[in-house]
């Protein structure tokens, strides 16, 4: 084989393998941000606050979620009078805590209010993913 195929065989070898390094990235980004993980299998992120509520039977934990392009918020709760392990109930992507429009607070001992997502801490859950209006929303 002359010198000069393998300099042609050896640079087509080191572009396959940068087009499938990407495509791999890609791939996994992707599936990082619209696969269908429960919440509780989100990344845990970067604690930021702990909020109690009213009677302090809920910590509301939040956490920053840094990720290859923008953060996310996630909401966890602990159930401080209940042998129950942490639930996260509040997941989206594209904002970090806290901001100009930070609007986390207790509306009753059992319901918090996420960025105008009222949450009943034991039944209810909020994940950008699965909301159909999540854009229209952001552009208010």
């Amino acid at each position: 084989m002359s010198k000069k195929t393998k300099i042609v065989l050896s640079s087509i070898l080191v572009v396959l393998l940068i087009a499938i390094g990407g495509a791999w990235f890609y791939l996994n980004a992707w599936i990082e941000h619209n696969g269908n993980r429960s919440l509780d299998e989100e990344p845990h992120g970067k604690l930021v606050e702990k909020l109690d509520s009213p009677t302090h039977t809920y910590t509301a934990r939040i956490y920053n979620v840094p990720s290859i392009e923008k953060t996310s918020v996630r909401v966890e709760i602990l159930f401080n009078k209940a042998n129950k392990k942490p639930k996260t109930i509040y997941y989206e992507y594209d904002r970090s805590y806290p901001d100009p429009d930070s609007n986390i607070k207790w509306f009753k001992n059992d319901v918090i209010d996420i960025y105008g997502h009222r949450l009943n801490v034991l039944r209810d859950t909020y994940n950008w993913q699965k909301d159909p209006n999540w854009d229209k929303e952001r552009d208010q």
